[in-house]
């Protein structure tokens, strides 16, 4: 588990499979296949930050929040799309 500074909330997040059955029961698509989609990568091998996925980022990170905080027995206090708005493109490049 890690915390997250996202927006002024520090919070614990886990990307261990409970994130991942979650992304994929809220989205009925693959994680794993979501995010190879989600994370273009330039012919030089580097990530094509300007054409990535917004929304699988929101989600993902979504679903870590959930995952986190049960673990950790602090319970999510945000929607989707607060935590949405909560992730701006500044933010993107630290998560990818």
């Amino acid at each position: 588990m890690v915390y997250l500074q996202i927006g002024e909330h520090t919070l614990p997040a886990s990307f261990g499979n409970a994130a991942f059955m979650r992304y994929e029961d809220l989205t009925n698509s693959s994680a794993f296949g979501d995010f190879a989609k989600s994370v273009p990568v330039k012919e030089n091998g580097e990530v094509d930050v300007l054409n990535a996925k917004i929304g699988f980022f929101a989600k993902i990170t979504y679903c870590a929040l959930l995952s986190g905080g049960n673990i950790a027995r602090q319970p999510l206090k945000m929607t989707l799309d607060e935590v949405a708005d909560l992730i701006t493109l500044e933010l993107l490049p630290y998560m990818i």
